[in-house]
């Protein structure tokens, strides 16, 4: 309930920006990654999707590449539930994430292992599910590099998931988790 709660007072934040607002745009932004977390985390996944797709949207139309990043990576936060219906894959958003992945290059390890961890969700059915994996595994190696117990945590997620998708990876599965 405490959730909903959230999600209903971020929804009221919401329809409160004004326009006149200096930044309004990147203020909506912001309140509508917020409010995809706090929907997601609710259980409430087409909801939750709606919210990060329009922030993404809002955040391209301002070009703020930052934000669009923030809202992208969204997606791919540690959460009890997924971040779209089983099978269900968004090639609208693994290309803007590829994109985002040359963009910020090696400049930002930490970025780089929230955009691969996003991107090892997104791909982890059918024949999407090998390419998943290599993600997965550069996010792992990049975060063991960092020493970041978040981007650590954030890139042995997405690993543990991918892994359990393909069943021929159980042994690499059991070293992670020992």
């Amino acid at each position: 309930g405490a959730w909903q709660d959230a999600a209903r007072h971020l929804e009221q934040a919401l329809a409160a920006v004004s326009p006149a607002l200096p930044d309004a745009d990147a203020i909506r932004c912001d309140v509508l990654v917020e409010l995809g977390h706090a929907r997601r985390s609710g259980g409430m996944i087409p909801e939750a999707q709606r919210a990060f797709d329009e922030s993404i949207s809002l955040a391209d139309r301002i070009g703020d590449q930052d934000r669009v990043l923030a809202a992208a990576v969204a997606f791919g936060a540690p959460q009890l539930w997924g971040s779209r219906e089983w099978g269900e894959t968004d090639p609208r958003l693994i290309a803007l994430l590829e994109g985002q992945l040359a963009r910020i290059g090696d400049s930002d390890p930490a970025r780089r292992v929230r955009v691969l961890a996003t991107l090892t969700m997104e791909l982890y059915s059918d024949e999407t599910a090998l390419r998943g994996w290599g993600y997965a595994n550069e996010a792992l190696d990049i975060a063991r590099r960092l020493g970041q117990p978040e981007e650590l945590g954030i890139a042995v997620s997405a690993y543990l998931f991918s892994a359990g998708e393909l069943t021929d990876h159980l042994p690499q599965l059991r070293a992670i988790l020992d």
